[in-house]
């Protein structure tokens, strides 16, 4: 009878080792039996060097370093990460050239373009803030007379605009004028003398011409001012002088800016 011989575990791995090895330099079979030398990977679809859709250093459309519509690091409009800011191609003014005066403010308007551009920041200057001023939102103030250039400069791409000022002194229309006699005087003798003096109001008018008349020089006369183109006398003062008749004259001031009037009735009584 013929002994069963057993082997222990060790020898029983070694033997599954050895079973699984061919002999030829420890490269696997293929499933048609053919030995893979030096056991390198295939080529098959799931081997990650390969051209396959599914390999991730392919050049496929959904590879993430692709430059596909898909890929977020492509330049396409529809880019999330880099949309595209719309540059400044230029900018106008809603004028070219403003007359104003002395005190006077207008304010300017600038346009961009394109209307969507991104960045529609701007600056304000003056070629001579002594003549005119500009504010940051582009309101121009008229300092004193003469000429200046107001120049607005888009903060991207520096495209710029003007407007030329001219400034003038500012005209302060009259609004009256009085006299420092009362409506109406008397003077007793004749050839007598006085002066009557007219204020135009507002103090600051610009025109504070006035011009003088009488109603009958052969009464009272007026002279000692200086007498205009048409024979008229102008001033702030006129000297009156009586006649040796009886009589009342009206002296009349005349403002030449606006034509408002004061007046006083003199009257002479000569005593016999």
């Amino acid at each position: 009878m013929k002994k069963l011989i057993t082997f222990g575990l060790p020898v029983l791995m070694l033997a599954l080792v050895l079973a699984g090895c061919d002999g030829s330099g420890g490269g696997g079979k293929n499933s048609d039996g053919s030995g893979n030398p030096g056991g390198t990977s295939s080529t098959g679809p799931t081997n990650p060097g390969s051209t396959s859709p599914t390999n991730p250093g392919s050049t496929s459309p959904t590879n993430p370093g692709s430059t596909s519509p898909t890929n977020p690091g492509s330049t396409s409009p529809t880019n999330p990460t880099n949309p595209g800011a719309v540059a400044v191609t230029g900018v106008s003014l809603n004028e070219t050239s403003l007359s104003l005066k002395v005190g006077g403010s207008e304010t300017l308007t600038a346009t961009i373009t394109p209307s969507n551009a991104a960045n529609k920041n701007v600056t304000w200057s003056s070629s001579d803030t002594a003549v005119a001023s500009v504010s940051t939102n582009g309101t121009v103030t008229a300092v004193s007379p003469g000429t200046a250039t107001i120049t607005v400069t888009t903060v991207d791409g520096s495209k710029t605009a003007s407007c030329a000022i001219t400034v003038t002194t500012a005209t302060v229309p009259v609004t009256g004028v009085s006299l420092n006699k009362p409506s109406s005087v008397t003077y007793t003798g004749g050839g007598f003398s006085d002066t009557i003096q007219a204020t135009v109001t507002p103090s600051n008018a610009t025109n504070k011409t006035v011009r003088w008349s009488t109603s009958d020089p052969s009464v009272v006369g007026i002279g000692g001012n200086v007498i205009n183109e048409n024979g008229v006398m102008v001033g702030p003062v006129v000297n009156i002088g009586g006649k040796y008749k009886n009589g009342t004259a009206i002296i009349t001031a005349t403002t030449e800016d606006g034509g408002y009037t004061a007046t006083c009735a003199v009257t002479i009584y000569v005593v016999p």
